[in-house]
């Protein structure tokens, strides 16, 4: 009785394998190459959040603001971000977030809102690219909203703060509530003519009382009903 014995495998067989290798080769390729794709989208993108904080926390400083924006008219283009002491914590050309992404240009932008304070709404637009490649987008741009106060020529002079700006709605409010108008920098309250005295404020202006009394007398004040109290004028002889 003879025994047939085969070993190895055929040439088909082979094949086969080696077709079922490559597909699932490239399907492992393909997903590691969507898994790096999603990873440098996801830190990228983290980066991108991170730079816009510290950027949006720099210009809420008020020195900060001036030193970047002094002398600049909205619209300019913006090359450096300075601190408090003026020194350059961001400037176009440079890159940031572990070399990932890249400042292309900033730009100023009126939003044409004026705030009570008489200062101007603007935002900063900064465009910047992803430095990476594998990421889709390479090109982004932030927005990043300032108040800035400018002179007769347009010219930035000041930055306004967000705690100036809340400390200014309340007097404002207050200013108003007392029947005055704020200007930005006092309270302009209502007033009387010579010889008169402010006794209250209502909706249409001041309330004045005429300070006058007859001939002879002199005037010794008000009393609790806002009358006028004279007396008469005595000579006093020595």
């Amino acid at each position: 009785m003879k025994i047939s014995n085969h070993s190895g495998f055929s040439l088909a067989e082979i094949l086969i394998a080696m077709g079922l290798l490559s597909v699932l080769s490239l399907g492992v390729s393909s997903s590691i190459k969507m898994m790096a794709k999603g990873q440098a989208t996801s830190e990228t993108k983290m980066e991108e959040l991170e730079l816009r904080r510290q950027i949006v926390t720099l210009l809420a400083d008020k020195l900060a603001c001036q030193n970047t924006m002094k002398d600049k008219h909205i619209g300019d283009a913006v090359t450096e971000i300075k601190g408090p002491t003026n020194q350059v914590l961001f400037q176009t050309g440079s890159s940031y977030g572990n070399n990932s992404l890249k400042i292309l240009q900033m730009l100023t932008k009126d939003n044409n809102i004026t705030l009570n304070n008489g200062a101007k709404s603007v935002e900063l637009i900064i465009h910047f690219e992803k430095m990476k490649k594998i990421v889709t987008q390479t090109t982004k741009a932030a927005y990043i909203s300032m108040a800035v106060i400018t002179d007769a020529s347009g010219s930035i002079v000041s930055c306004y703060s967000d705690a100036e700006a809340i400390i200014s709605s309340a007097t404002n409010q207050s200013c108003t509530s007392l029947g005055g108008t704020w200007n930005g920098a006092t309270c302009l309250l209502p007033t009387c003519g010579a010889g008169q005295v402010l006794q209250g404020i209502s909706d249409s202006g001041a309330i004045c009382k005429t300070l006058i009394c007859g001939d002879g007398e002199i005037l010794k004040g008000i009393n609790n009903a806002g009358e006028v109290v004279c007396v008469p004028n005595v000579p006093t002889y020595q």
